[in-house]
């Protein structure tokens, strides 16, 4: 009789073993996967595809002896889908890549005051200085230029998100 008992007993210490060793397998794997989960770059936020600005109007006056020397009066107009909270507004030589940002801070959102955003169908126009804001571009009268607007759009997590997908160019000569 004691000997039924004692193999009894084995066969219970063998499925305590066995759990455990099932128990442990599982946090290690739950420990393994929130670890590998930190490594794991999240996606990009992305534009949405409907958005879509157009250049109505741009054209660069100079004046000799201005600081600086030229502006740019740009008119927007939103043929998309989708209200755009703001657009990056850069210009530089044809030949460069690269081009300079022009707008700054306050120049840079498109919304009027009261409005959320440039809703679809509205036109908006603005004039921006013809220099970057560090100061090593700055057009000159007489000079070709490329101008390059690139709309931006706030997305669920109140970031600015700037549509790559979106951007617009276009020449521009600057006239005295």
């Amino acid at each position: 009789m004691i000997s039924s008992l004692q193999r009894n007993k084995k066969g219970v210490s063998e499925i305590i073993g066995y759990v455990l060793l099932i128990v442990i397998a599982l946090a290690l794997s739950v420990f393994v996967y929130a670890y590998l989960k930190l490594y794991v770059p999240k996606p990009s936020p992305e534009c949405q595809d409907a958005i879509h600005l157009t250049i109505q109007n741009s054209s660069c006056t100079c004046i000799i002896g201005g600081n600086p020397p030229c502006h740019l009066d740009l008119t927007l107009k939103n043929r998309g889908l989708f209200k755009v909270h703001a657009a990056y507004v850069r210009a530089d030589e044809p030949s460069k890549k690269i081009k300079q940002e022009i707008s700054n801070e306050t120049s840079l959102f498109l919304a009027s005051l009261g409005e959320p955003a440039l809703l679809p169908g509205s036109t908006i126009t603005k004039i921006y200085p013809m220099k970057d804001k560090t100061g090593s571009f700055t057009a000159q009268p007489g000079g070709n230029y490329t101008l390059e607007v690139q709309p931006a759009v706030y997305d669920e997590k109140s970031r600015l998100i700037a549509c790559n997908n979106a951007i617009i160019t276009q020449s521009l000569e600057c006239r005295a």
